[in-house]
């Protein structure tokens, strides 16, 4: 498990500036995107999908490595307990991902007076 948890830091750290150069380019003043919160909206948005990509991604990875503790634990308990909890950490990253975007879902109603 500790091994997993430092290889999946480690990959995290790799990718890290390949997310920084992925940003997208900012509104400029004279773009037409209003003064509003449209630009903070469109920002949000961005951040929101990479975050729910990511956590999407990891929950796929500990799925299908949580199956691979499954089909070679032999009746461990041990093995079986640590890919159960892997599930879980998986479940966790996709609701989280859902709450992601749900959340930003409020705060654009909120922002454009339309209320929830």
């Amino acid at each position: 498990m500790k091994k997993i948890t430092l290889t999946s830091v480690v990959a995290t750290a790799l990718a890290t500036p390949a997310i920084g150069f992925a940003q997208a380019q900012l509104p400029s003043a004279g773009s037409g995107l209003g003064t509003g919160v449209e630009p903070i909206i469109a920002i949000l948005d961005t951040v929101g999908d990479w975050m729910f990509g990511i956590l999407i991604a990891a929950a796929a990875i500990y799925i299908l490595l949580a199956a691979f503790k499954f089909l070679t634990a032999s009746g461990d308990s041990k093995k079986i307990d640590e890919a159960k909890h892997m599930l879980t950490y998986a479940l966790v990253a996709i609701v989280v991902g859902a709450l992601t975007k749900g959340i930003i879902a409020i705060a654009q109603a909120i922002a454009s007076g339309s209320g929830i």
